[in-house]
């Protein structure tokens, strides 16, 4: 299957850019890329309101400094395949609302870049787009200059805690260009196996990994 549509997760970050960059010319070149800045609403304290600037302005403000640092990553990549959208809202959500609007293969998102949130919530921008994304999502993470041709396919998940301290260290062991896992659907098995493997894969695994969501278990049956 060749990917003909990706869209990538933008902050402007040097992981989210170089991320970029290694799509356009390692992982897909050929492919139409579809940026995607989302502009978080700032919540304006109690204090300040009635002599700050509404919201609103500061969300045009916001989007008008994106559309040009937007501009100057979309040049950088030198591809008339590139396209940009700048969203307002969660940047899980808007990233994985333009993949379905833009029919996409993949979803890729660079490791670092994003605040950590509270303790008790989701945190890396990767984690959620794995539970809520409709396409395979890939952590542009431990990037090479080189097309992934070694490639670490995991097959057993029976035992789940040495497991995933094997993959990690094989994908080390043998250089592996890029990590396929999957991970269930929704459901609360799938839950816990998506915190358990896939998420300490995320977030450990020395190369680009690529989390594949398996069809919920009533589909299958």
């Amino acid at each position: 299957m060749r990917l003909q549509k990706i869209v990538i997760g933008m902050d402007f970050s040097a992981p989210a850019t170089a991320a970029a960059a290694w799509t356009a010319s390692r992982f897909a070149p050929g492919a139409e890329l579809v940026l995607v800045h989302s502009v978080v609403v700032p919540e304006i304290p109690r204090f300040l309101r009635g002599r700050a600037p509404s919201s609103e302005v500061l969300v045009e403000t916001a989007k008008l400094g994106a559309a040009q640092r937007m501009h100057e990553v979309v040049a950088s990549l030198g591809s008339d395949l590139v396209q940009s959208e700048i969203r307002v809202g969660n940047a899980a959500e808007q990233i994985a609302q333009v993949s379905r609007e833009r029919g996409a293969d993949v979803v890729v998102v660079g490791r670092h870049g994003e605040r950590p949130d509270p303790p008790g919530r989701m945190g890396r921008l990767a984690e959620r787009l794995v539970r809520i994304s409709e396409v395979p999502v890939l952590l542009a993470a431990g990037i090479r200059d080189v097309r992934p041709e070694r490639l670490l396919v995991p097959l057993d998940d029976s035992s789940v805690a040495p497991w995933v301290v094997e993959i990690v260290e094989a994908a080390r062991r043998l250089r592996s260009d890029l990590i396929v896992m999957g991970s269930r659907g929704m459901g609360k098995v799938g839950q816990a196996l998506l915190g358990s493997v896939a998420n300490h894969v995320l977030h450990h695994a020395p190369c680009p990994t690529l989390v594949v969501k398996e069809p919920e278990d009533d589909l299958v049956r």
